[in-house]
């Protein structure tokens, strides 16, 4: 589903969803998808989901950076401490670029 869809049912309620903003914290002061959490790839490449924060722990997790890159490798260390629900660990194609160019706001 795409990442709008996505945060739409999460207001409704209907999707216990966390974004994650794998890039580096001067990348994102200049802008970051409302709502996002903040959490390095390397942070998540050492530390595996312990590097998440408790509240995006044991939901639905879109990953993003800003081309796409970083984040599709935080989906391949994640996923195995998502193996049972695999599905509910995405990443954002195209990242934060992607998110501007269709006129979202960050």
């Amino acid at each position: 589903a795409a990442l709008g869809t996505l945060l739409a049912r999460r207001e409704t309620g209907e999707l216990d969803l966390a974004v994650v903003d794998v890039r580096s914290p001067h990348e994102r002061a200049a802008g970051m998808i409302p709502g996002a959490i903040g959490v390095e790839v390397h942070d998540l490449a050492t530390s595996g989901a312990a590097a998440l924060p408790p509240a995006a722990r044991g939901c639905d997790l879109v990953l993003y950076c800003q081309s796409g890159v970083r984040s599709a490798f935080a989906l391949r260390v994640l996923r195995p401490h998502f193996a049972a629900r695999e599905e509910s660990v995405r990443h954002l194609d195209g990242g934060y670029d992607a998110w501007l160019r269709a006129g979202r706001q960050g």
